[in-house]
């Protein structure tokens, strides 16, 4: 007997044909997407009252005043705070960059380091110190960077707001500022803490799409084309956003649209509109980019290796992890996720767990759509450092900051979901409160050891006591404002030395090279050098600022670095030393 394939297909398109077809298919018809009226009736401009009305007539109206006071006091406190602290490698780094272009002396694209930096904020920011403050130019780029770490604290809440409550808008923006290692990037990091602002912000823009849809506003394409323009023109890894677009609108159709539903015109014609949108914010960021970046470098980059870009134009160097020094290309898949449990507040870190059981509440208080959203923009991040173990790391998590706050967005959504699902007066009134209480740990820390806020290891790790000699404390050594200016301090008032004929007191320091910028005003009588801890015999100086870079784990551990003949003073942090100056006593010149 022979098989007719023409009758056996046209038999198994009919049973398609039914399946899809059937009529109760159609009682709900496809999401209809449309773009909202250009012009639309003159509305006289009103506050919310959901968000924005002044009393107490619910139990979560105490949070929302608890956001306002906290929001208000933090944009008060962050720049403040910011001006205090050190310079790092790579503000100097792009400083001089800057400084380099403009005399003329250099292109963009002769610098390695601009060819996946956009560097348009670090200009911006040069260009108004120049106007501000021509003396100081860091304290611009400080307060700079400490509002975008407030614009990121305030975006965690308002995202917390949507996804839940204005409580859980209060405990998302708290949890963000109890975390010291992420408010001392804050400080002076302008860098990372915008990339992690328009990082965040990205996926704000996003959940309001999602909100609003079928409706397409225009307002909201600008927005979401704005946020992945300016993480693109921070650092070509910005592309990563472009995947989420392109993958997470289909897949929000597709969630609120059953596939059985792709026969119809109007399905694949709604389909074909959210898809192609995506492309578009792709396709313009691609063009904005082009003309930002020198030699057009963007187009070399794909979404899916923007990871890898990161650092991609940066020498491998040293650092202490574990107690060995290894190189920062050569980290261990584990590196991150490491970095991540021992830097992280111990109250978040439980609040992450509990997101995990607290998942089916999560989900149905926020919508699936967005715990996925969410998740995946945490774990994909990680998920690709994990599987690309030659990435070039190092700093800790500071290149990974910005998925920081999508990790503590994940931590107070377990957190609330608890308080959702016991809603119990009285034991919410507990798990608030032990959840208030946990914060003051690093609370404490970011009081008792500003401007070294960077400087934090959590209570599983032991603190900075334990972390001693196994990580590196101070990579940048920010520390250096604090070392020069007390150093300067103790030169003065101690009378080390009286400074009576021309010659001048050698200060050597294996210090970054911002420290020129803490000793400009006393070069008269002050000549500052740099070398390495190691080689410090091998030059000639009076006095050594040393900073615990590039030092093993047993010199540090077993006192090698700071119990010397020649120690004389030294900054301590929790009973550990984070500078030591020594004075040499063989140079007889010295009083």
């Amino acid at each position: 007997m022979t098989l007719n394939f023409k009758v056996i297909l046209s038999k198994i398109a009919t049973i398609i044909r039914k399946f899809i077809l059937r009529s109760q298919i159609y009682d709900d018809p496809p999401m209809e997407l449309h773009f909202d009226k250009l012009r639309q009736p003159k509305r006289v401009y009103d506050i919310r009252k959901k968000y924005f009305t002044f009393s107490i007539k619910s139990k979560d109206d105490i949070y929302k005043y608890l956001f306002y006071l906290l929001m208000l006091m933090l944009l008060i406190v962050l720049p403040y705070a910011s001006i205090q602290t050190g310079i790092s490698d790579i503000e100097w780094e792009q400083v001089k960059h800057i400084e380099s272009i403009n005399a003329g002396e250099t292109q963009p694209s002769e610098i390695p380091y601009m060819r996946n930096h956009g560097m348009i904020l670090d200009k911006i920011t040069y260009a108004a110190a120049k106007w501000i403050s021509p003396n100081d130019p860091y304290a611009v780029r400080h307060v700079t960077s400490a509002l975008f770490g407030w614009g990121t604290i305030l975006v965690v809440g308002l995202f917390m707001l949507r996804l839940f409550s204005w409580r859980a808008a209060f405990f998302g923006a708290l949890f963000l500022f109890v975390s010291p290692r992420f408010i001392g990037h804050t400080y002076s990091n302008l860098t990372d803490i915008p990339f992690a602002f328009a990082y965040v912000f990205t996926l704000y823009q996003l959940h309001r799409l999602f909100e609003e849809l079928p409706v397409i506003k225009r307002q909201r394409i600008a927005l979401l084309l704005i946020s992945v323009i300016l993480c693109c023109s921070i650092h070509v890894g910005g592309t990563i956003l472009l995947i989420y677009i392109i993958v997470l609108l289909p897949l929000f159709y597709f969630i609120n649209n059953p596939i059985r539903k792709f026969s119809s015109k109007e399905y694949l014609k709604n389909f074909a509109l959210i898809f192609g949108m995506g492309v578009a914010v792709a396709l313009i960021t691609y063009i904005v980019c082009w003309i930002i970046y020198p030699d057009n470098q963007f187009f070399t980059v794909s979404p899916s290796f923007a990871l890898s870009q990161m650092t991609a134009n940066r020498l491998p160097v040293k650092q202490l992890f574990e107690g060995r020094l290894i190189l920062s290309n050569q980290a261990p898949p584990h590196y991150l996720i490491k970095y991540l449990f021992i830097t992280t507040p111990l109250v978040i870190l439980i609040c992450f767990a509990l997101s995990i059981f607290m998942i089916k509440t999560a989900v149905k208080k926020a919508k699936l759509i967005n715990i996925i959203a969410i998740v995946f923009a945490f774990i994909y991040p990680i998920i690709y450092f994990v599987n690309h173990s030659s990435l070039n790391v190092y700093e800790g998590i500071a290149q990974y900051m910005f998925i920081y706050p999508v990790f503590v967005i994940i931590a107070t959504a377990g957190y609330e979901s608890l308080l959702e699902k016991v809603d119990d007066r009285y034991t919410n009134i507990v798990i608030v409160g032990v959840g208030i209480f946990l914060t003051l740990l690093p609370f404490r820390n970011l009081l008792l050891n500003h401007p070294h806020s960077i400087i934090y290891f959590n209570e599983i790790s032991g603190g900075i006591h334990n972390a001693y000699g196994q990580y590196e404390l101070d990579p940048h050594r920010q520390t250096n404002r604090e070392a020069c200016t007390k150093f300067i301090k103790l030169l003065k008032e101690r009378t080390l030395r009286e400074h009576n004929d021309d010659s001048k007191i050698v200060v050597c320091t294996n210090g970054n090279k911002a420290c020129e910028q803490f000793f400009k005003n006393d070069t008269a009588y002050i000549e500052l050098r740099f070398c390495d801890f190691g080689q410090r015999h091998e030059e000639h100086w009076d006095y050594f600022i040393s900073f615990p870079y590039k030092l093993s784990g047993y010199e540090l551990k077993n006192g090698i670095w700071f119990a010397d003949e020649n120690t004389f003073d030294s900054i301590m942090l929790e009973r550990m030393p984070i500078v030591v100056y020594f004075k040499n006593r063989s140079n007889d010149t010295i009083k």
